[in-house]
């Protein structure tokens, strides 16, 4: 019950309905779990070897938490000198293609000035940057004022983002703080980016800790722990995940 299989002909997504004994077409949720279980993601692996090892008919969107930052949290907060070098030398081992990344981001300075220092560091003289609201960080906030509740209640919003990617807390009632977890996550994935990048064969794009924690989460099944909540790690500058797509649509 519930499996989710692709037809060998068609190359239609179905879920098996055990209660019905039979198929039907699968939700762009169920489908999206597919390609999570197919991934099989446990572990963070390098940024460089992801990008070269990008195949002739794959392409690939980055989303990486924006690199350190100043005390500043408003949106023209800005990097950190440090954080610039940092981003610079992640472009520095982004070179092995021809091909210049499209970059974009949130709709905060720091995000901008990440994927521009990383386009610096890689010699990449192009740099128009699209601007993307979905991915600033309220992305997974279904109400700010219940929000601003609970992580009073939490002790902060490292607390109360960790627990809900990681147990559903938050999630449920009229006193919900955040959007269900795989929905959101799938209408970020399938709805916004897969849906705006199309035919680009490297897309860099920058966000921020409290949409990158949730994203993390849903796309490795819950197997990269950033339970921050439960005395655990918190997601590290400039990590984040890599939407590879093949010429099938695969993900």
């Amino acid at each position: 019950d519930g499996e989710v299989r692709r037809g060998a002909f068609t190359g239609e997504f179905l879920t098996y309905d055990g209660t019905k004994k039979t198929w039907r077409k699968a939700t762009a949720v169920e489908k999206d779990r597919y390609f999570v279980l197919e991934s099989g993601i446990k572990e963070f692996v390098d940024i460089q070897d992801v990008y070269e090892g990008i195949k002739d008919n794959e392409r690939v969107i980055f989303v990486l938490r924006h690199a350190e930052r100043g005390d500043d949290t408003s949106k023209g907060g800005t990097l950190t000198d440090n954080g610039k070098k940092q981003s610079e030398e992640v472009g520095t081992r982004l070179t092995k293609f021809k091909e210049d990344f499209v970059l974009g981001a949130s709709e905060f300075l720091r995000a901008h000035q990440t994927v521009e220092s990383i386009a610096k560091g890689r010699g990449q003289s192009y740099d128009q940057r699209d601007t993307i609201p979905q991915l600033n960080d309220d992305w997974y906030i279904k109400d700010k004022d219940i929000m601003s509740k609970v992580n009073d209640e939490a002790g902060g919003g490292w607390h109360s983002t960790s627990k809900y990617a990681y147990t559903g807390a938050y999630t449920t009632g009229t006193n919900a703080a955040f959007y269900n977890l795989a929905e959101r996550s799938v209408e970020l994935i399938e709805d916004v980016l897969a849906k705006k990048y199309t035919k680009e064969k490297f897309v860099l794009l920058s966000s921020h800790d409290k949409v990158m924690v949730p994203l993390v989460a849903y796309c490795s099944n819950l197997k990269i722990e950033l339970k921050e909540y439960d005395g655990g790690k918190w997601i590290n500058y400039l990590a984040g995940v890599a939407i590879i797509i093949d010429k099938d649509e695969n993900r």
